[in-house]
């Protein structure tokens, strides 16, 4: 092979399959579109539920201050 000759192969095409093809891109925008969801999902279920314990740990601290504020006015009287 000369140096200015390019270096082509003649190798034969692969087959190709389209409706394969074509279903694995359907699955690959499938997940793309449903992993974020369910990874949103997820985040947010644990997000609500971290944020319901804090707002129920608050509440009860409230509670717990405003009871011990009317046993000590109800012992000045």
């Amino acid at each position: 092979m000369n140096s200015t000759e390019t270096a082509t192969l003649d190798l034969p095409l692969p087959t190709r399959n389209f409706v394969l093809t074509r279903r694995v891109l359907l699955l690959v925008l499938a997940a793309s579109i449903l992993i974020p969801f369910a990874c949103l999902g997820i985040y947010g279920y644990y997000d609500y539920a971290r944020r319901y314990a804090d707002a129920e740990e608050l509440t009860e601290r409230l509670a717990r201050v405003a009871n011990e504020h009317a046993l000590k006015v109800l012992d000045l009287n």
